[in-house]
């Protein structure tokens, strides 16, 4: 609004200008956007009758160029527009990559957490402690020796004999 401002005071100064008390700013604007309208209907009226001998006047040829370069400057804003929506979207789409492979390390970290995590137990049940207990299990289910049919067990008692024993089955 300060360009149509400006240009208001510029028209002031001017001599051979007779609305000197009434231009405004929102007033210039209004009066060339009506300009440019009359002038693009005026185009397409001429180009409908084709072959017929038309006068090319000063306005019209100042109209021609104004509208030229206002139809530049709308284009050239809507390409800026564009660039600027196109780079925003590819910022979005860089921050979702990111986020997606920052997501996926850590999955892969969980899992080796997990797998380091399994592997410990692994090497805790297989540990000198454990691998003991497990001799001694194997030691006692050794010591039954099967007798004419019958299943014996051989058992210590408190004073260090030992003694044979049947099991029951029921």
């Amino acid at each position: 609004m300060a360009s149509w401002d400006s240009l208001a005071n510029k028209l002031k100064t001017l001599k051979d200008f007779s609305k000197k008390d009434t231009i405004s700013g929102k007033s210039a604007q209004a009066r060339f956007n009506t300009l440019v309208a009359s002038h693009r209907k005026f185009g397409r009226k001429s180009e409908g009758a084709w072959g017929i001998d038309q006068r090319y006047a000063e306005k019209r040829q100042l109209l021609d160029d104004l509208v030229s370069q206002f139809d530049e400057h709308e284009r050239d804003e809507g390409r800026c527009i564009r660039e600027r929506k196109d780079k925003l979207a590819a910022e979005e789409n860089a921050g979702k990559v990111m986020r997606d492979a920052g997501l996926k390390r850590m999955k892969e970290r969980k899992k080796k957490a997990r797998t380091k995590l399994m592997r410990t137990k692994v090497l805790s049940v297989t540990s000198p402690a454990s691998l003991t207990w497990c001799a001694k299990i194997c030691r006692l289910t050794e010591k039954r020796k099967p007798s004419s049919g019958k299943q014996t067990m051989q058992t210590s008692t408190s004073s260090g004999k030992k003694k044979e024993r049947i099991p029951n089955r029921a």
